[in-house]
Order: C-alpha cells, then sequence, then structure tokens
C-alpha cells in the first residue's frame, strides 16, 4: 500500500500527468467507478449511493486522475463509517465552469484542530489511527494534489452532529497549470 502510494505521489508531479484529457460524462464514469468500488463496501457492510443534478456537462479530464481521486475518498468514507451506514457520492454543477462532487458518510467528527493538518503529506488523525491501525497519511495528500493540479479544489466540513463531507471541485474544461 505504501509503494502503491508513493508511486501516486510521484505521478502528481506535472511531467507525470497526462496532457490528453479524455472526454467524460462524469454522471456515467461516476456510475462506472460505484460499480467497481460496490463489493469493497459490501465486504466491509456499507451501501455506496450516488445521486446527480440533471443535465451534467461532459468534462475534459485524465479519467486515472479522476478514478484515483473517488477511490481515494470514497474508500476512506467506507474505512471511517461505522458498518451498515452508506457512503453517498454526489455531483452537481458549480457555476458554468465546474462541478463538484461530494462524498458523505456518518463517521466520527474530525476535530477542527486536525482538520488543518488533514492533506498533509504522511498526517494521519488520531481518531482514524484507532479505527485503523494501517494507513500511509498519502491519500488526502494525493487528492488535494491531484484535484489542484488542474485547478480545482478540495474542502472538507465535519461537525458533531453531522455527516462529514468531503467535496471536490472540478473544472469542466481542464488546463493543466504545469
Amino acid at each position: 500500500k505504501l509503494a502503491e502510494d508513493l508511486l501516486s505521489v510521484s505521478k502528481i508531479q506535472p511531467r507525470f500527468l497526462k496532457d490528453d484529457k479524455d472526454k467524460l460524462d462524469v454522471v456515467k464514469f461516476i456510475e462506472s467507478f460505484v460499480e467497481s468500488i460496490e463489493p469493497y463496501a459490501i465486504l466491509n457492510k456499507h451501501a455506496v449511493i450516488f445521486t446527480k443534478e440533471d443535465n451534467m456537462p461532459t468534462i475534459q479530464i485524465d479519467s486515472q486522475m479522476l478514478y484515483n481521486v473517488l477511490q481515494n475518498l470514497v474508500s476512506n468514507a467506507i474505512n471511517y463509517s461505522p458498518e451498515e451506514t452508506a457512503v453517498t457520492i454526489h455531483v452537481e454543477k458549480d457555476g458554468a465552469d465546474f462541478i463538484k462532487i461530494s462524498v458523505v458518510n456518518k463517521g466520527k467528527p474530525i476535530p477542527q484542530e486536525e482538520q488543518i493538518r488533514l492533506f498533509e503529506k504522511f498526517y494521519r488523525a488520531e481518531s482514524t489511527k484507532k479505527m485503523k491501525e494501517d494507513g500511509t497519511g498519502l491519500g488526502l495528500f494525493i487528492v488535494k494534489s491531484l484535484v489542484e493540479s488542474v485547478g480545482g479544489k478540495v474542502s472538507l466540513v465535519s461537525e458533531e452532529g453531522k455527516d462529514t463531507t468531503f467535496t471536490v471541485n472540478i473544472p469542466v474544461n481542464i488546463g493543466f497549470n504545469a
């Protein structure tokens, strides 16, 4: 797992990002992603629910990059939320130039003081170490790095009494800023 994550980190470097982007129907892409991660979710006693806004645009993006972002966020949501709960992926337009993908789970809230460090390389929140001992602390760093490399943003909302939501805003037409 560490070797895979370190390889992913090295691919974030601009020279490794694909210059050619795939034209994706983001709804079909996420539906396919949900099918691929469903066995993992079921094995861990979760359901993955996909909701979407109507009339989503086709986007230009490196499909492997988007897959890696979704895989990290959704597998974390599965790993760090109570069994028999659902993980929801929601996609919607965010203005004319962005799409917003949210991954929502019922996990314990992440303390405010840890939220700011969560996207740092090798950082793992104390509460997650107790729930799952293995982990590299690279997944969210990879997500943030990949999303920012294409001009997007990642955010997190995690408060007591509410769901934990990771949100990714990605440009519809990506121009790599490398």
